[in-house]
Order: structure tokens, then sequence, then C-alpha cells
């Protein structure tokens, strides 16, 4: 069976068990370990933040096209429209 990943997931790999069983990182065990199981389609967690230097993955996902093509405006659609509200002073909350 195959499990494909079109999203968002939250897994840590489990490096101490791969290393244990001597599994080699390039092979198709070891690389469908090191993505929790997934075949990947597309890997996003929710949103790309910023922090100093500007955004941390300059690519936009799929899904952040997806929402600007549908009339969600911003660089951040996700955090701007879906996942924060609008403070007293217009500041944006985040969710």
């Amino acid at each position: 069976m195959i499990t494909w990943l079109a999203g968002k997931t939250h897994c840590y790999t489990d490096l101490a068990g791969i290393q244990r069983l001597e599994i080699e990182h390039e092979t198709f065990t070891g690389k469908l370990l090191l993505q929790c199981g997934f075949q990947i389609f597309e890997h996003i967690e929710g949103l790309y933040p910023e922090g100093p230097k500007g955004r941390y993955n300059p690519l936009k996902s799929n899904y952040e096209r997806f929402l600007n093509e549908v009339g969600y405006s911003g660089q951040n659609p996700w955090n701007d429209w879906a996942n924060s509200a609008e403070g007293e002073n217009g500041e944006v909350l985040g969710g």
C-alpha cells in the first residue's frame, strides 16, 4: 500500500531506529522512513513563517498560490486570512 501526503502533517523521523537497524538513507525504505512512511506529493506545514531575514522558505506552496488565485491576497494568505484575526489596532493576531 502506498500512502501519499498532500498537505500538512506533523511527524518526527525515528533517526535512532533507522540507525540501529542500519537502514541506508538512500534506499527506498530509508527514504520512506525519513518521510514518516509517506510518499510526498506536497508537504506543507500550513504556512511558511517569516524570520528576521524574510520567509524561511522563499517558494510559495501550491496551496498559497491557490488561495491567491481565488482572491485571498498577500504573500502568506493562510496566515493573513484563515489562521489569524485583526487586533484592535489593525495588527495581525496569530491563530
